[in-house]
């Protein structure tokens, strides 16, 4: 499944976006890894956690490293690498923000499940 990663400008006199930056595309039907992803968030979220993880796909795919900051443990690094094009992104999160990323992938993956097609 693809998926990609976007910014939006939001502009300060009329509340309307610009038009998106692409900032990371994944264009494939599998690897992406997200079910992963959004499981080890769910571990973070429960505070049975390590301080690294480290998704690495069968074949080519998407690479996905999640590590606690050592200063910070409220703060989380994701970083998404995909191995058939080279392309990397990483971001900071919140630990008070982690719950509304799993959400967004809990849903995504859900919309994904009820309409996908078989081949």
């Amino acid at each position: 499944m693809s998926f990609s990663v976007l910014r939006y400008y939001k502009s300060d006199y009329d509340n309307s976006y610009d038009n998106p930056i692409t900032l990371f595309s994944y264009k494939y039907d599998e690897g992406e890894g997200l079910l992963v992803l959004r499981n080890v968030i769910k571990e973070i979220l429960s505070n049975n956690c390590k301080p690294k993880y480290e998704i690495i796909p069968f074949g080519d795919g998407v690479d996905w490293n999640i590590e606690q900051d050592k200063n910070n443990k409220n703060i989380y690094t994701i970083q998404m690498f995909d191995n058939s094009t080279g392309q990397g992104y990483r971001f900071n999160i919140g630990k008070e923000n982690l719950l509304k990323f799993y959400n967004v992938l809990d849903s995504f993956l859900e919309y994904k499940l009820i309409h996908s097609q078989g081949i």
